[in-house]
């Protein structure tokens, strides 16, 4: 009778991840006050972007909506 034993496949191997890089491993990392501080004030400005963005997108909707409807009026 055979052992248990587990056949796994063989994961290629790519320069661009390692096999493990997303298993757990129980590591915690602490950031220090000033690291905390940039990744917020990053947050923010990203947040900040995300709705600039989307007040231009709405604004060149509205402005071709606007102007679309005009045409269509004379």
């Amino acid at each position: 009778m055979m052992a248990d034993t587990k056949i796994t496949p063989e994961e290629p191997k790519s320069w661009l991840l390692d096999h493990r890089e997303a298993l757990p491993t129980g590591e915690r990392v602490t950031l220090t006050p000033e690291q905390a501080r940039a990744r917020k004030r990053r947050g923010q400005w990203m947040a900040l972007a995300l709705f600039a963005f989307c007040i231009l997108i709405f604004l060149i909707t509205m402005t071709k909506m606007g102007a679309s409807i005009l045409m269509g009026a004379t």
